[in-house]
């Protein structure tokens, strides 16, 4: 049920998967599954051992936030975004931005 694309042994899980987490939460949830059973398949992602138990949290976050009508998908979306760019440090006078 929820997939993440190209995510390898914990790799750290990007802005655009959450955003594909959040939309397929919400699609599930309009065809009648369950808060529980979308829950439970965040378990898939820990036994595969694909995430962080960060990520894994972050994750099961989403699908709370975005099953419960909290956030939308594109919110969420923007939130991680902007908490990257906050966490990055400033780029020194006179180099490029890669």
């Amino acid at each position: 049920m929820l997939m993440l694309s190209a995510a390898g042994a914990h790799a750290e899980i990007t802005c655009a998967q959450l955003f594909e987490i959040a939309a397929a939460t919400v699609e599930l949830r309009d065809r009648g599954t369950s808060l529980t059973t979308v829950l439970k398949n965040t378990e898939d992602l820990r036994k595969a051992n694909k995430l962080t138990e960060q990520d894994l949290q972050r994750v099961r976050q989403v699908v709370q936030e975005s099953f419960t009508r909290a956030r939308s998908p594109f919110e969420i979306f923007q939130e991680c975004e902007a908490q990257k760019s906050a966490t990055r440090p400033p780029y020194e006078t006179g180099t490029s931005r890669p």
